[in-house]
């Protein structure tokens, strides 16, 4: 609740920050952060550098690095992600996505590349990549599964929905789509616990979560997205959109600018994801909600339901695809579809095997938290069993399986600490799936025991040369077997240990990321109305002026004066001024394009920093803030009062010398906006 008088000073808070019950304990661990903090990092900075965030791994990690190269091949990128067979089939299935119908399909890696294109290809390796590694998480309340089935339907509805708002590639929109929700996966993998507290207090999710998250984290979930997007190389173009994710109304962009077109487009994209998702009985209402999302594209109703139901056939192939857990119900809403495309209308996919319910609890009990997870793979009944007998006494969940050839799709998704494989020999097949397995993040922590029916050294070194970590004659004695089964868990229980150590450590640092980034805010937002202060609005300015200087791109700046705050202090009091300045602050927020910073510098006073505008735009976008605070009434006391600001204008030109001449131009036409009867706009510079 804002301090009587409030309105008299500007200093700083970013994001509210709850209170929380102190001890000792408490108070000695913020005196630690507090020290390691104010080294002005921004929060993705101090939680990248934690190590925390989900990043890509493996395969994905050199694909992205290829991709950055300016004379990279195609050959070459090819031969990287050959290495990833999973990859190979996500790849070619996305690029089959974007040819025509009719046209041959894609059916290798080279072909797909030349379909989707390096922009595309390194986001596509980001997306995936983060799918493999956190299909599962320690985060109790959030729901893996769901993020990764919407995240894909969000993908399908982007690359659908962008060819009708022609705002970007087919293909760049589906891979940022993919990434579109990273933040929340992200605040769930830094902060499993306390995010799980977040998500258990707040009912439902989207923008009831952004405040919270400020709270708990100094940060929220659309702007840490948006910094991971550019800090991977997504264009600036669609970071802007990942932040307004959750607005429910359409943010201020350019009129009929490729933003608004590509901001439509992922609200269109949204409401197709959560058509795909929502129960059988409530799938019409979804579809509505994308019809009426559509017309905003110039979509037809009848083509918008022909493309429904073509990308929620695409979905259900993909969901099979990644072995994502299914939808409750594949049945398209019972509504007319036009004959052209009834052909492609779902039913039952062919293809798509629901997971047994012995399965899904195989899963459950293996992946239990307290002990390590061991893998049986053996065609050989016997063989399983007498491995699993030999284990019985050792405290670990077991999982068996005789589908030696399916054995590396089953151990990527299962995870296990420890596998055992029965084998007949050791021939280039086995060889090739132990090498394939090690490439894998999951397969290096893994440690692999292979017993082989007919072993001689030879054969024993080429299977541990190829990446095994212990090998055995299916004939040795069972306590040997035993005795090399027990040192693979101690090894196991070691990494574990470490692991935990190591999680530690980074739950250590990311509190401190986040009393960094609290301290940040603190220095740089004004308490009262959560805008950014004058040391910020400075800084800031400094910065865009040096921009447009290298760029030659127009700046502009607004200094607006509330109008009359010292007669609404002395006739109401201060409380009233306090609510006063925010009012007109929401007013202010609202009306301003996406890309202009607003601030508060002084008590009545704010500045607005407008990049890329020019006098002429500005004037326009003055008068229409103007207008916004003319409506927005006071109401307090049971007293309705009205306010207004004067609003000084100014452009950067080539004759002035830094930025605050800038600054002080536009504050000399604040003042005769005052002068000349206040509620005006007004510049000392002329358009044109």
């Amino acid at each position: 609740m804002p301090v009587h008088g409030d309105n008299r000073d500007t200093s700083a808070s970013g994001c509210r920050i709850w209170a929380r019950p102190w001890s000792c304990g408490h108070l000695m661990e913020s005196i630690g952060k507090m020290i390691a903090a104010g080294r002005g990092q921004s929060a993705f900075e101090l939680l990248h550098a934690s190590g925390r965030l989900p990043s890509p791994k493996g395969v994905a990690t050199r694909v992205i690095r290829l991709t950055k190269e300016e004379e990279v091949s195609l050959a070459e990128l090819a031969r990287v992600i050959g290495g990833d067979p999973a990859f190979v089939g996500r790849v070619i299935k996305a690029a089959n996505g974007l040819i025509s119908r009719g046209r041959r399909p894609v059916v290798s890696v080279s072909e797909a590349l030349m379909v989707l294109g390096i922009p595309a290809i390194r986001a596509l390796a980001t997306g995936f990549s983060l799918l493999s590694e956190h299909r599962k998480g320690a985060c109790r309340a959030f729901d893996y599964e769901g993020y990764w089935s919407h995240s894909l339907a969000l993908a399908l509805g982007m690359q659908a929905a962008v060819v009708h708002g022609r705002a970007a590639a087919s293909d760049e929109a589906f891979s940022f789509g993919l990434l579109l929700r990273v933040g929340e996966l992200a605040l769930a993998t830094a902060y499993p616990e306390d995010y799980a507290g977040v998500l258990e207090g707040v009912q439902g999710g989207g923008a009831a979560l952004l405040e919270p998250e400020c709270a708990a984290f100094a940060i929220h979930h659309a702007d840490l997205g948006a910094e991971m997007l550019e800090h991977w190389g997504v264009p600036k173009f669609f970071t802007q959109i990942a932040r307004h994710y959750d607005d429910v109304d359409r943010p201020v962009f350019d009129p009929g600018g490729r933003q608004e077109r590509l901001f439509d487009a992922m609200t269109l994209a949204r409401a197709f994801a959560d058509f795909s998702l929502a129960p059988e009985g409530e799938r019409v209402t979804c579809l509505d909600r994308m019809i009426e999302r559509g017309g905003m594209l110039g979509v037809e109703r009848d083509d918008m339901v022909a493309e429904a139901a073509r990308m929620f056939t695409l979905w259900i192939e993909w969901i099979a695809l990644l072995k994502l857990d299914p939808p409750v119900s594949r049945r398209f809403p019972d509504i007319d579809v036009p004959a052209a495309t009834s052909h492609e209308r779902p039913g039952a996919v062919e293809g798509v095997r629901l997971k047994s319910e012995r399965e899904r609890e195989r899963l459950v009990v293996a992946r239990s938290p307290d002990k390590p997870v061991v893998l049986i793979v053996d065609a050989d009944g016997p063989g399983r069993r007498r491995v699993a007998r030999l284990l019985a006494g050792e405290d670990c969940a077991i999982v068996e399986t005789g589908d030696v050839r399916g054995v590396l799709d089953f151990a990527l998704e299962l995870q296990p600490h420890m596998m055992i494989l029965g084998c007949d020999d050791a021939g280039e097949e086995v060889l090739e799936m132990v090498q394939t397995l090690r490439r894998t993040s999951i397969g290096r922590i893994m440690h692999t025991l292979l017993r082989v029916r007919d072993a001689d050294d030879d054969t024993l070194v080429a299977l541990l040369e190829a990446g095994g970590d212990d090998a055995v004659p299916m004939s040795c004695a069972d306590r040997l077997l035993l005795a090399r089964l027990r040192a693979g868990l101690r090894e196991v229980r070691l990494q574990r240990e470490l692991e935990h150590d190591r999680q530690e450590l980074q739950g250590f640092a990311a509190q401190l990321a986040i009393t960094n980034r609290r301290l940040h805010d603190m220095a740089l937002t004004d308490p009262l109305t959560g805008l950014r202060n004058r040391r910020y609005a400075m800084d800031r300015i400094e910065q865009e002026w040096a921009g447009a200087e290298r760029s030659g791109r127009p700046l502009a700046c607004m200094v607006i004066d509330l109008d009359s705050l010292k007669d609404i202090n002395d006739s109401l009091g201060h409380e009233a001024g306090d609510s006063a300045l925010c009012r007109v602050a929401q007013a202010l927020k609202k009306s301003l394009r996406v890309q202009d910073v607003l601030c508060r510098i002084g008590g009545d006073e704010f500045l607005v920093i407008c990049p890329g505008g020019t006098l002429s735009t500005t004037l326009t976008c003055a008068e229409r803030a103007r207008q916004a605070v003319e409506e927005a009434m006071l109401e307090f006391g049971g007293k309705r009062v009205a306010l207004a600001v004067s609003i000084g204008v100014a452009e950067r030109w080539p004759e002035m010398a830094d930025a605050s001449e800038l600054v002080k131009l536009a504050d000399r036409g604040a003042y005769l906006a005052k002068q000349g009867g206040r509620n005006a706009v007004q510049s000392v510079q002329k358009p044109g």
